[in-house]
């Protein structure tokens, strides 16, 4: 696997300890596999893993090595390449990806930049609508990358993907954002599991509101679970209370239920490619 040299915090860890987020990782593949299995035994091909926010692949690879379909986006440019080398270095992966240098918003916009710190070049973080003259703080540079958003509803609607299984998000603070634009995609699908990455700080300096993220799933039939699927305390509003007050980033976890009501709101998504299940 490609990993940045130097001055990457997920790239550093990689290189010391061989993986990332490896309990997280794992249970992802748990869930794919039982995903998998239910698709099969009802003649449907092997689910996908919707990874927004890819970073240079760890989940998509992982993902990837076990037979899984995997649609990923990354739009820095430096992650982009990363992963694009490591599909190439081990060309068994593949074709099980499929690599969307694009970024996702609410609202499709242009012009805004990526910007990164020095000691830490791949977590990029989205800056749009700057005034004249502006420039990074120190120690931050803007990065190439996809300059174009675009909504993930519309993007998908584009690309006849099928069932998504599992769905992961981590774009430093745009989680809300994302979620804006894909309502049909992550609400409306009833995508049996989402990992998603919740800074309260970082969501709300983009403009996002952590606890009404959240509600959204909740109102959209999902169980949240805090760190991991199995062992930790479900939502409650004490809990949504606790998350906003984090300094730290949250890993949440959320679950499906069968025989919930979903949301109020029609899909957003329509035409001929998304008036139908894709398969």
């Amino acid at each position: 696997m490609t990993v940045h040299a130097q001055n990457d915090i997920v790239s550093s860890y990689m290189t010391d300890s061989n993986f990332w987020e490896k309990k997280l990782a794992e249970e992802m593949l748990v869930r794919l596999e039982s995903a998998r299995a239910q698709a099969l035994a009802a003649g449907r091909r092997t689910p996908i893993f919707l990874d927004i926010g890819a970073n240079v692949g760890s989940y998509a690879l992982s993902a990837a090595a076990h037979g899984f379909r995997v649609v990923a986006f990354e739009p820095l440019t430096i992650n982009a390449v990363a992963l694009r080398r490591s599909l190439c270095r081990n060309p068994t992966l593949a074709p099980h990806v499929t690599l969307h240098e694009q970024a996702l918003a609410g609202e499709a916009r242009q012009g805004c930049v990526l910007v990164s710190a020095a000691q830490n070049v791949g977590d990029g973080t989205l800056k749009c609508d700057m005034p004249p003259g502006w420039a990074p703080g120190e120690g931050y540079s803007v990065r190439p990358g996809a300059h174009d958003f675009v909504r993930l509803d519309d993007f998908l609607c584009a690309h006849d993907t099928g069932d998504i299984a599992f769905a992961k998000l981590d774009v430093e603070g745009y989680e809300g954002d994302v979620l804006e634009g894909g309502r049909d995609v992550l609400l409306h699908r009833k995508i049996p599991y989402i990992h998603t990455e919740v800074g309260p700080g970082m969501m709300r300096s983009a403009g996002g509101d952590p606890t009404a993220f959240l509600q959204q799933f909740v109102e959209a039939g999902y169980e949240i679970r805090l760190d991991d699927w199995d062992t930790s305390a479900t939502y409650t509003p004490a809990m949504a209370a606790l998350i906003a007050e984090q300094r730290e980033i949250v890993n949440v976890c959320l679950t499906y239920k069968p025989g919930s009501s979903g949301p109020s709101v029609p899909p957003i998504c329509s035409g001929p490619l998304c008036s139908r299940r894709l398969s």
